[in-house]
């Protein structure tokens, strides 16, 4: 392709003296280029994993609103529909009225509300307020309808509603909490 005329010019071509000199002294007075050290994978690693923490503990110190807990003879009551022994006789039908006992632990104050018959104290009084903590009622309930169902509402900071209902195929009173 290339003759050996051709490549032996091409060898012998060198730059003027002039260019060298002026090539080779800007490359002397040219600032040095910084050195570029990464930061080690330990420092980053270190910082995102404090991040992490930090969200977590301050997700986990938020005030969590006011929690409300049901329970009925001693067992949480849960939005799984739970079938519970209230004393009653084989045909639940045939009963004309309920007591339940209806624990109530809160962490603020709380209005309550029945949609039937009425909620009382041990000594009989009627209540519509529990202070913070827990508190054991009595859920009274009279002329008992197993086509119905039966609410109580538990107001704070937030709602929580117990449902108390009749589940024909299983012949008991079932009883779930939801909240809104």
């Amino acid at each position: 392709m290339f003759t050996e005329v051709q490549k032996t010019a091409y060898q012998n071509m060198t730059a003027p003296a002039e260019l060298r000199g002026k090539v080779l002294e800007m490359a002397r007075s040219a600032p040095a280029k910084p050195v570029e050290r990464k930061q080690p994978i330990r420092r980053w690693m270190t910082t995102a994993v404090a991040a992490c923490l930090i969200l977590v503990a301050s997700v986990s110190l938020l005030p969590q609103g006011g929690n409300v807990t049901l329970r009925m003879d001693g067992v949480e009551v849960t939005e799984r529909a739970t079938a519970f022994s209230a004393n009653t006789p084989m045909t639940a039908r045939a009963i004309a009225s309920m007591c339940l006992p209806v624990t109530v632990e809160t962490e603020t104050a709380a209005q309550l509300h029945v949609s039937h018959g009425a909620l009382m104290a041990e000594d009989g009084t009627e209540v519509n307020t529990v202070d913070a903590g827990t508190t054991t009622l009595y859920w009274a309930i009279q002329n008992i309808d197993t086509d119905e169902e039966y609410i109580l509402t538990v107001q704070g900071d937030d709602t929580t509603l117990m449902t108390l209902a009749f589940d024909a195929e299983e012949n008991c009173w079932t009883v779930s909490a939801t909240k809104e």
